[in-house]
């Protein structure tokens, strides 16, 4: 079966699926069934689909994110002093609920890396690509080789960070 991965800057012919999109993650169906129109104004969005049935959801803007120092040596970020660094932010990721388990999360998170990856200079330079994580979906995003990028905020969510040198090696290991 071929999946692809697309971008739809006019997503309103997908407004049905995306309706019907349920995760079983509140916040993220609720940000999802939202009218697509309104969606186009704040974020990019991406559908992980088959022909015309919709396996995923997940959503990118531009944004600046705060890196700890011993994040930034760990992963020899040169840029000293900054308080925030350019950065793509994962919004919203989800699979829908029958496709749940079966990879499909694991083959999404490739083609979305893949496509960040390949557009990284036309994009405008980014380090890093984050996401506030529901603590209990941090598992997820760690297999992929994000980590914790500053400090937690007692909240049930956690900033994590993938760098795209870092993206670029799950992707060299995911394609063998």
């Amino acid at each position: 079966m071929e999946y692809k991965l697309d971008f739809y800057q006019d997503v309103s012919n997908y407004q049905t699926i995306l309706t019907s999109f349920c995760s079983g993650e509140k916040s993220v169906d609720k940000f999802f069934n939202s009218k697509v129109d309104d969606l186009n104004e704040i974020c990019n969005v991406f559908i992980f689909h088959e022909d015309d049935k919709c396996i995923g959801c997940c959503s990118l803007q531009n944004d600046t994110c705060q890196i700890a120092n011993s994040y930034r040596k760990q992963h020899n970020v040169k840029v000293k002093n900054l308080h925030e660094y350019p950065a793509i932010t994962l919004t919203y990721f989800g699979i829908n609920q029958q496709y749940q388990h079966h990879g499909y999360g694991t083959e999404m998170m490739f083609a979305l890396f893949q496509k960040l990856y390949d557009a990284r200079n036309s994009l405008g330079a980014y380090l890093i690509l984050d996401v506030e994580s529901l603590n209990d979906v941090v598992p997820f995003y760690e297999s992929f080789g994000f980590q914790q990028i500053n400090k937690p905020n007692f909240e049930p969510t956690t900033f994590l960070g993938i760098t795209v040198a870092d993206m670029e090696t799950f992707i060299n290991e995911y394609k063998r």
